[in-house]
């Protein structure tokens, strides 16, 4: 007599789904902490808007808005989840930029990357998965 084994997976994705908000949060909070490491290679000293004097090695915080700037883990999909920073010059330090005809440039200080590098997302979704 033929016999079924019916595997019904359909409840783990919102587990799945659960998990991986869980470890996008992790990682935006390291993206966060990321963000002062003072890590980045800067020609010379410079005067923050802060005030502060910033060295040739140095972080990417001035006044803070990039960094605060930081949203949420924002859901677009099921499992699938985004971190996006709001402001206007984002894109050129993370990627680095070119100003005023080439007689400006500005180093890439990509934070997400950097953090990626070394954060461990397997364990964090293991961790979310588990707890």
């Amino acid at each position: 007599m033929p016999t079924r084994l019916d595997l019904d997976f359909s409840g783990l994705h919102r587990e799945v789904d659960v998990a991986a908000r869980k470890a996008t949060r992790q990682l935006g909070d390291v993206i966060q902490e990321g963000f002062g490491d003072v890590a980045y290679a800067w020609p010379g000293v410079t005067k923050r808007r802060s005030g502060e004097l910033a060295g040739t090695v140095r972080d990417v915080v001035d006044l803070g808005t990039l960094r605060d700037s930081q949203s949420p883990p924002m859901r677009v999909g099921s499992g699938h989840y985004e971190l996006t920073w709001d402001t206007d010059y984002a894109a050129a330090v993370f990627l680095g930029a070119v100003f005023k005809r080439r007689s400006y440039t500005m180093p890439a200080r990509n934070v997400p990357i950097n953090v990626l590098r070394d954060f461990d997302f397997p364990a964090a979704f293991a961790q979310a998965w588990a707890g």
